[in-house]
């Protein structure tokens, strides 16, 4: 498991080089920054794969001027043209993108065991920044670790679809509730992972994780059922049509779960 990243330090120079060259090829600047972007990369890289004719080649840097500013990012190119044919990156002051990290930790890992045919499903699904669940997906792997290496391995295939019906992720110690709205609150995308000490990591998309422990006793035994019975509560699914215009629909969606233990009583999750 990728738990500790090494980190890098350089020089100021070529920090906001390599910084530049990323959000340029992510931006489409008018001035072509791969080959600037393919340089700096392999020169500071911290772990590189080649797989059919591609490289995948990553980045963890600090300033050494400032060594509170970072950047992890990969970028993938073709061999044979020298041509970038994808980037990603994150950049942070102090402690701010620590959740993102988590996302290029996985990633790491998903290269390091040479599984880019999983790297690049999620890839697919789009950037950190707009879709919550790849954040998720980094916190599993933060707090479950192997075990959620196996469940991704052996269901990959499914999630991007899953994702994209606004179905119910789940695995055995993790669930992830797609976009919905509660009350006058915005929607958002919730996700529960129960940590190896018990304590339940409460996930909301675009704030910081909040780490729910024991001693919480009854919110922690209902985000515990909640995990425990996502099956059922996919199951339980039902969606009434509220109302729609020429551009949109709203829906009410409602689903519920009885555990065998809570005598006359359900948790209802949507």
């Amino acid at each position: 498991m990728v738990r500790r990243i090494e980190w890098m330090r350089i020089p100021r120079e070529d920090f906001d080089k390599l910084h530049n060259a990323f959000y340029c090829h992510e931006h489409r600047c008018e001035k072509d920054y791969g080959a600037e972007l393919i340089d700096l990369a392999e020169r500071y890289k911290s772990y590189a794969v080649d797989h059919d004719g591609r490289r995948y080649v990553f980045v963890f840097v600090r300033d050494m001027d400032d060594v509170r500013v970072g950047l992890a990012g990969f970028v993938v190119y073709d061999k044979s043209s020298k041509v970038v044919l994808l980037s990603r990156y994150t950049s942070f002051y102090r402690r701010y993108g620590d959740k993102e990290l988590d996302y290029y930790r996985l990633m790491l890992r998903l290269a390091m065991d040479n599984r880019l045919d999983v790297f690049e499903y999620l890839l697919r699904m789009g950037y950190i920044d707009t879709n919550p669940l790849l954040t998720f997906f980094g916190l599993c792997y933060k707090y479950l670790g192997d075990e959620f290496i196996d469940y991704l391995y052996r269901n990959y295939r499914d999630i991007p679809d899953r994702f994209n019906r606004n179905k119910l992720i789940y695995g055995r110690n993790f669930v992830f509730i797609p976009k919905i709205k509660v009350g006058d609150y915005d929607g958002e995308s919730v996700g529960l992972i129960r940590a190896g000490d018990g304590s339940i990591i409460l996930f909301r998309s675009y704030r910081s994780p909040v780490i729910v422990r024991e001693d919480k006793y009854w919110f922690h035994r209902l985000l515990s059922y909640l995990i425990d019975y996502a099956e059922d509560l996919e199951k339980n699914l039902v969606v009434y049509e509220d109302w729609c215009n020429q551009y949109w629909c709203n829906y009410i969606v409602f689903s519920s779960a009885s555990p065998p233990h809570w005598w006359r009583s359900s948790a209802v999750v949507l």
